[in-house]
C-alpha cells in the first residue's frame, strides 16, 4: 500500500497544534514539521503528541512556498497530505481519508481537492471556501510556488495531472479572531508587494534579453550567411564583413 507524508509548516502554534496533529497524524506514515522560528512550546507540543513526528527547523524568508517546499524535501511517503495548525477534520472526513490513503492509485497523478472553509463568526456571512490540491504524488517535478497564496505546480508538461475533488471539509480556524485576521492580511499584503517586485525584476530581465536579441539576431544569421559563403570559396570581402560584425558583436556600444 503506498505511503503517505504528513507535511506541516508551523510558527507558535502551541495552542493549535495539538488538536491539527490529532485530527490527521494517526492516517498518515510520515510526519514532517517544518518550524519557521517558534518562541513558544511547538516542538515540545508536537513531540508529545505525535512522537514519532520529524521536525525540522527553516528560517523564515517571507515566502510560504520555500518553506513547505522544505518539508516535501523531507517527506518520505510516496504521497503528500498538507495541513495547517489551525486546521480541523471532523470524524466523517478523517474516516473519507483513511479509506482513500488505503486505496491510492499506483499509476497516473491524481491531485485531490479538497474544500476549506474559513470560520469568521466576527461576520457569519462572510465564511470563505477555498479549495486546494491537498493530496497529490511525492515527485521532485512537483512544488510550490507563489510567496503567498501558493500552489502546487510542475514544469513538466508530460506529468499528466487531473484535480480530483474529494467530499472531505476543512475547517480553517486561522480567521476566528478579527485582530489575527487584519495581522494576516497585512502580512500577505507585504508578502504580496515582495512577489510583485520580484516579478517586475524578471520582467525587465526578459525584456531586456529580448532587446539584446532582436539587435544581434541579424548580425548573427548574416554570420551563418558568410560561413557558408566562405566554405564554398575564399573570398576576401566576405572575410573582411564577417570580422566587422564579429567586432561589432564584442564591442555593442561601439568605439
Amino acid at each position: 500500500m503506498p505511503s503517505v507524508s504528513l507535511t506541516m509548516i508551523v510558527r507558535d502554534e502551541e495552542t493549535a497544534l495539538a488538536d491539527a496533529l490529532r485530527c490527521v497524524a494517526d492516517l498518515v506514515d510520515d510526519v514532517v514539521l517544518v518550524d519557521t522560528g517558534s518562541a513558544d512550546r511547538t516542538r515540545e507540543v508536537a513531540a508529545a503528541v505525535c512522537p514519532g513526528a520529524r521536525i525540522f527547523d527553516f528560517p523564515w524568508c517571507d515566502d510560504f512556498s520555500a518553506a513547505r517546499n522544505e518539508a516535501l524535501r523531507h517527506a518520505r511517503g510516496d504521497w503528500i497530505f498538507w495541513f495547517d495548525a489551525d486546521g480541523r477534520i471532523d470524524e466523517a472526513g478523517r474516516a473519507k481519508l483513511r479509506e482513500l490513503f488505503a486505496r491510492l492509485p499506483r499509476d497516473g497523478n491524481p491531485m485531490y481537492v479538497l474544500p476549506c472553509v474559513s470560520k469568521t463568526p466576527w461576520c457569519e456571512h462572510l465564511a470563505p471556501v477555498v479549495s486546494h490540491h491537498r493530496i497529490f504524488r511525492n515527485r521532485p517535478d512537483l512544488r510550490w510556488s507563489g510567496r503567498v497564496v501558493e500552489n502546487v505546480c510542475s514544469p513538466n508538461p508530460n506529468l499528466g495531472a487531473s484535480s480530483v475533488p474529494l467530499d472531505v471539509t476543512i475547517v480553517h480556524l486561522g480567521y476566528v479572531d478579527l485582530p489575527r485576521f487584519v495581522a494576516k492580511l497585512e502580512r500577505n499584503r507585504r508578502l504580496f508587494l515582495l512577489e510583485q517586485e520580484g516579478l517586475s525584476a524578471r520582467l525587465e530581465a526578459v525584456a531586456f534579453r529580448l532587446l539584446q536579441t532582436d539587435q544581434t539576431l541579424p548580425v548573427y544569421r548574416r554570420l551563418v550567411q558568410i560561413e557558408m559563403q566562405l566554405r564554398a570559396g575564399a573570398d576576401a570581402e566576405l572575410d573582411r564583413e564577417r570580422r566587422q560584425l564579429m567586432w561589432r558583436l564584442a564591442h555593442p556600444h561601439g568605439a
